[in-house]
């Protein structure tokens, strides 16, 4: 059986075919956004934070607000 889901950026409906899981990512086919699997009944979809090649981390940041 197959289940669809809105895409909470695009608003697009994006086709379940199973095999998912609370946790579990898929990208959507319409806009390309990194999403995960928040609740499965009903599916619910939000974005996935975790991005492996974040290069914005503040790394450098010293912990002193007064700069």
């Amino acid at each position: 059986m197959e289940t669809r889901t809105l895409c909470p950026a695009c608003e697009e409906y994006i086709a379940l075919r199973g095999g998912y899981s609370v946790n579990s990512k898929i990208r959507c086919p319409h806009c390309h956004s990194d999403l995960m699997f928040v609740q499965l009944d009903p599916v619910k979809l939000d974005w996935d934070d975790y991005d492996d090649d974040d290069d914005d981390d503040d790394d450098d940041d010293d912990g002193n607000w007064d700069d």
